[in-house]
C-alpha cells in the first residue's frame, strides 16, 4: 500500500519557493502466511506549506500529523525501520512516530538520500497489533535555494517491519 505526500514549502513572494514531494512505500521482512507482519499507512495526500517568514529570517517549520502507521501481530518482538531515497535532495524532511500503541518511538528521524534504514518504532510486543501517528516535519532555509533553482525533492520512503 502506498500513500503520496506532497509537502510544499514556500516563503512569501521575495523569499523562496521550495517543493518537497514524498512517496511512502511499504515493505515487510519475514511476513508470515497469516499476514501477521503486515504494515499499513493511511492518510492520503499531505501538503505542507511554509509561508510565514519574516524578512531576514528563516521560514517557519511546518508539520503534518494526518498519517497513520499500523501493523499486524508479529510472532516475535519487532521493530519498524524507515529509509529514504531522494536523488538530488535539496531540502530537509524528518519523520517521527508519535501517539504509539504497542511500541516505542525513537524520536525524529532525518530523511535523506541513501540513508541506511533507521529505527522508527521499537519494542513492539509479540502477538499484539499496534499503531502510531506519523509526524512529518518540513524545514526550509533561505540558503537552500528554491525549487525553481533546485527542482522538487521526491522522497521514496520504505517502512519495513523487522523481526529477529
Amino acid at each position: 500500500m502506498s500513500s503520496v505526500f506532497r509537502p510544499l514549502l514556500s516563503a512569501p513572494r521575495t523569499r523562496r519557493l521550495l517543493v518537497v514531494a514524498v512517496l511512502a512505500w511499504i515493505g515487510t521482512e519475514g511476513a508470515s502466511a497469516q499476514g501477521n507482519n503486515q504494515i499499513r499507512i493511511t492518510g492520503g495526500t499531505v501538503t505542507l506549506s511554509v509561508v510565514a517568514a519574516v524578512p531576514g529570517q528563516e521560514p517557519t517549520d511546518v508539520t503534518n500529523q494526518n498519517t497513520r502507521l499500523s501493523w499486524g501481530r508479529p510472532r516475535d518482538i519487532a521493530k519498524i525501520v524507515v529509509y529514504s531515497s531522494c536523488p538530488g535532495q535539496s531540502f530537509d524532511l524528518s519523520i517521527e512516530a508519535i501517539s504509539l500503541v504497542n511500541g516505542t518511538g525513537t524520536g525524529p528521524v532525518s530523511l535523506f538520500d541513501g540513508m541506511a534504514p533507521m529505527d522508527l518504532v521499537v519494542d513492539m510486543p509479540a502477538n499484539q497489533r499496534g499503531e502510531a501517528t506519523l509526524r512529518y516535519l518540513a524545514t526550509a532555509t533561505v540558503d537552500q535555494g528554491t525549487s525553481t533553482e533546485n527542482g522538487t525533492d521526491a522522497h521514496t520512503l520504505t517502512f519495513t517491519l523487522v523481526t529477529p
